[in-house]
């Protein structure tokens, strides 16, 4: 099972964030990948796979999205905790994708 849910939230420093943003990105996209879990984990097969994708945000401070920064890496501890509590019983995974270096992004060379 693969489970990519949510997407890009960007904007305001921390401290600056509203409840509504809160409840969106942070609280619902965690929900969300919650009730996956609860929803498939049970149901795969003796050494079935799960596995998250997650953004680089999850490892990395990017100033502006306080609240993808904090809901990747509570996802990314969301698989440690689901893999620690299966055991050897299921593969439970984590794929975090970093940014793709091309001309447009500043602090990268892609040459």
């Amino acid at each position: 099972m693969v489970a990519s849910i949510g997407g890009w939230w960007q904007g305001k420093a921390l401290w600056e964030v509203d409840e509504q943003h809160w409840q969106r990105w942070l609280v619902g996209l965690s929900i969300a990948h919650m009730a996956m879990a609860r929803a498939w984990i049970p149901r795969l097969p003796q050494g079935g796979s799960s596995l998250l994708i997650l953004g680089g945000s999850a490892v990395i401070p990017v100033p502006g999205a306080s609240l993808m920064n904090m809901e990747q890496a509570s996802l990314l501890m969301m698989q440690r905790v689901l893999a620690a509590e299966v055991g050897d019983q299921r593969r439970i995974g984590a794929e975090v994708l970093g940014a793709v270096a091309t001309r447009s992004r500043n602090w990268v060379d892609p040459d």
